[in-house]
């Protein structure tokens, strides 16, 4: 058997090395203040909320019909998932909690 299947039975071989130092990265925070060209775009208030509230602007990026079959997709895949975790709330986790809790009780005489 020769190591790490080396058939001339060598374990190592020496590589030329040269140490140099690291650069030095220089990098902005990232919390600087600037000016840009839109001030105030990313304020957030009762307005933005009230649009966002419109159901017309739901569905205004949609622009093809990949895109329309993905969002009803995503839609029904949050109803079914809503509907399970109901469904197993009420028919198995309720009942249950309810059994236990008369097991634990002493019965009245």
């Amino acid at each position: 058997m020769q190591p790490a299947g080396d058939a001339s039975a060598e374990q190592c071989k020496w590589l030329k090395y040269e140490a140099s130092p690291l650069r030095e990265r220089h990098v902005a925070h990232r919390w600087q203040a600037g000016i840009d060209n839109c001030p105030g775009c990313n304020e957030r208030g009762i307005e933005n909320f009230l649009l966002n509230l419109d159901p017309r602007q739901w569905l205004n990026g949609l622009n093809s019909t990949t895109e329309a079959v993905t969002c009803a997709l995503e839609i029904a895949l949050v109803i079914v998932s809503i509907l399970a975790t109901v469904l197993i709330c009420t028919k198995c986790i309720i009942p249950l909690a309810k059994c236990t809790i008369s097991l634990s009780k002493p019965p009245k005489k």
